[in-house]
């Protein structure tokens, strides 16, 4: 049985931390496998306790049954390799992952969204992206491709600056935020601003339903390959990177139509 079939029924029993944390485990099968129960509670912002009374609503025994039940239902990469044969080692695994990713991003890309996201971009007088940690540097390359095509765009590093500028956006003003969980406590502090202040908020996560997401105007998820050496993050967020140069793309397409 699908598993968001079989957990759909059980999501109205589930406070909202909780059914963040069954969407991470469906969407995140073979990450959450490898980690531990502090490591997943770090990671989407919610306690060890909470995390163990879900597993128990689910019908898990905790935390440790949790994870294997759901990397044994789920159809992954190590499941194709045990029915249909072996595959090759190293690059062949991380490109089919990475090629997975990607395939998701693409389907769930909504046209009329994007549409109406580089419209925003477009009529924008100021852009504000604001990103930090490992989604930074994408951050910093959708600003310097929005400033070449001479939008008025910024892309702060300073968090007292990000606090003060979230507060003083207005109506001509578009923020784009990027971020893998949608979770990360001072960037929903700034969502939350802007979103007060009637702000149009587009918002670019590796986490298809997100506390940044019900704070945004409109939305993109592109899912990422995590993975972590010790408290070292070194996640994959291609598919963000992917969505942010897609918005850029598109933007080309209104000059070159002139």
């Amino acid at each position: 049985m699908n598993q968001k079939i079989k957990y759909s029924k059980m999501r109205a029993q589930l406070s909202e931390s909780e059914k963040r944390l069954l969407d991470y485990c469906l969407q995140y099968p073979q990450h959450i496998e490898r980690i531990t129960i502090n490591q997943l509670a770090k990671e989407l912002y919610i306690s060890p306790s909470t995390i163990s009374r879900t597993a128990q609503k689910l019908g898990f025994h905790g935390f440790k049954e949790m994870k294997y039940g759901f990397l044994k239902e789920e159809s992954t990469l190590t499941d194709l390799t045990a029915h249909n044969g072996s595959i090759k080692p190293g690059n062949q695994a991380y490109f089919s992952e990475i090629q997975t990713k990607l395939q998701t991003t693409c389907q769930q890309l909504d046209k009329s969204s994007l549409e109406q996201a580089v419209s925003f971009i477009h009529d924008a007088e100021n852009i504000e992206i604001f990103a930090v940690g490992g989604s930074e540097c994408i951050g910093k390359e959708l600003n310097r491709k929005l400033q070449q095509l001479n939008y008025s765009a910024n892309a702060r590093s300073d968090w007292d600056d990000l606090t003060r500028v979230s507060k003083r956006l207005d109506g001509q003003s578009i923020a784009i935020f990027i971020s893998q969980t949608g979770e990360t406590p001072l960037l929903l502090n700034w969502a939350q601003s802007i979103h007060d202040n009637r702000v149009r908020l587009i918002s670019i996560t590796g986490n298809q339903h997100s506390s940044l997401q019900s704070l945004s105007t409109l939305h993109f998820y592109g899912p990422t390959a995590l993975r972590y050496q010790l408290d070292a993050d070194i996640s994959s967020r291609l598919s963000l990177q992917y969505l942010c140069d897609l918005l850029v793309w598109k933007l080309v397409e209104i000059f070159e139509s002139h």
